[in-house]
Order: C-alpha cells, then sequence, then structure tokens
C-alpha cells in the first residue's frame, strides 16, 4: 500500500490498483495498470513518489512507474544487475522493498534476503516508454 494523502492505493497482486477512503478505507476506485496497452500483472510493493505510484512486478526485477490518473506505465526501471551474481545465495529471493527518500531525492531498493540495500538517485529527466 501507499497513499497518495487522500486516498490508500493497493494492490492485490494482479493488474489493477485499487484507491481506498483515507478515512472511511471504503474503495473509491480501481484502475487497471498497462504497458503498451498490455494489463500489467503480479503489481507489488508500492511508493508514491513525486506523483507517480512505482511498484515492483512480483518474481520480475522490473519497477514500473504508474500514473495514477490513466494506469499508464509511464517508465520501466530494469533492476536486475543490481544485486550482483556474487552476492546471491541460495535462498536470496526477488526484488521486493521499495522506499522514498525524499531529503536526497532517492529511492532505495532491496529484496527478500537480501544482504545490502540500494540507493538510487532520482534524475530530471527520466526515459519515458515509447508509446
Amino acid at each position: 500500500m501507499t497513499s497518495n494523502q487522500t486516498e490508500w492505493i493497493m494492490s492485490d497482486g494482479s493488474s489493477y490498483l485499487t484507491f481506498l477512503d483515507a478515512e472511511t478505507l471504503k474503495p473509491r476506485r480501481r484502475l487497471q495498470v498497462t504497458l503498451m496497452e498490455k494489463p500489467v500483472n503480479r503489481l507489488n510493493e508500492l511508493e508514491m513518489i513525486d506523483g507517480y505510484v512505482w511498484a515492483n512486478i512480483w518474481f520480475d526485477s522490473r519497477v514500473v512507474i504508474i500514473d495514477p490518473t490513466t494506469g499508464i506505465v509511464d517508465a520501466v526501471l530494469d533492476l536486475s544487475n543490481l544485486l550482483p551474481r556474487s552476492e546471491r545465495k541460495p535462498n536470496t529471493d526477488v526484488l521486493n522493498g521499495i522506499a522514498f527518500d525524499k531529503a536526497e531525492n532517492a529511492v532505495w531498493f532491496t529484496g527478500k534476503r537480501w544482504p545490502w540495500r540500494y540507493k538510487l538517485e532520482i534524475l530530471p529527466d527520466r526515459p519515458k516508454v515509447s508509446r
């Protein structure tokens, strides 16, 4: 879950985000997330950053940056090389942690049973998805 100040935003692991009233927790709307007009399934671990919902894709090394008004993926981060192979152990699991550090304008990433956290700076002109 994450918040946009007036609503809680949650994922149920599908391609949908559900927006809940912050006070009553009653659903206000449901929005399908799409990339190149195809649903993005297994949305997980949400974080609101600069007006966009960032979500990792469960069992994948990608993070999608979602426009919360349309559901369209604005950018995709491929983090497959974030944790070096030499750091992976038999019980190391998937990418599964996103936290925004507003003071440093950076995003922290980690995964299940990862030995490290990684801080990535947000650049002002991040790449966009070609439509």
